[in-house]
Protein backbone atom coordinates (compact mmCIF):
# COMPACT_ATOMS: atom_id res chain seq x y z
CA UNK A 1 0.00 0.00 0.00
CA UNK A 2 1.41 3.84 -0.57
CA UNK A 3 2.13 5.70 2.68
CA UNK A 4 3.36 2.91 4.40
CA UNK A 5 6.97 3.37 4.66
CA UNK A 6 7.85 6.74 5.28
CA UNK A 7 11.34 6.34 4.31
CA UNK A 8 10.02 5.72 0.87
CA UNK A 9 9.80 9.29 -0.72
CA UNK A 10 10.89 8.95 -4.71
CA UNK A 11 9.44 12.23 -5.25
CA UNK A 12 11.82 14.05 -2.54
CA UNK A 13 14.85 12.00 -4.05
CA UNK A 14 13.95 13.36 -7.30
CA UNK A 15 13.19 17.03 -5.69
CA UNK A 16 16.68 16.88 -4.72
CA UNK A 17 18.42 15.48 -8.05
CA UNK A 18 16.97 18.32 -10.23
CA UNK A 19 17.50 20.80 -7.42
CA UNK A 20 21.18 19.41 -7.65
CA UNK A 21 21.05 19.60 -11.77
CA UNK A 22 19.82 22.85 -11.52
CA UNK A 23 22.51 24.21 -9.21
CA UNK A 24 25.21 22.56 -11.37
CA UNK A 25 23.90 24.16 -14.69
CA UNK A 26 23.54 27.38 -13.00
CA UNK A 27 27.34 27.26 -11.92
CA UNK A 28 28.19 25.80 -15.32
CA UNK A 29 26.63 28.95 -16.89
CA UNK A 30 28.11 31.41 -14.23
CA UNK A 31 31.79 29.61 -14.62
CA UNK A 32 31.24 29.93 -18.77
CA UNK A 33 30.09 33.56 -18.88
CA UNK A 34 32.70 35.13 -15.67
CA UNK A 35 35.38 33.08 -17.70
CA UNK A 36 34.14 35.08 -20.96
CA UNK A 37 34.09 38.46 -19.41
CA UNK A 38 37.64 37.38 -18.30
CA UNK A 39 38.95 36.76 -21.13
CA UNK A 40 36.88 39.82 -22.86
CA UNK A 41 38.18 42.73 -20.61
Amino acid sequence: MLGTRPDDHPRHRLGDALRAIRVYAVTAVEVVLLGNERQRF
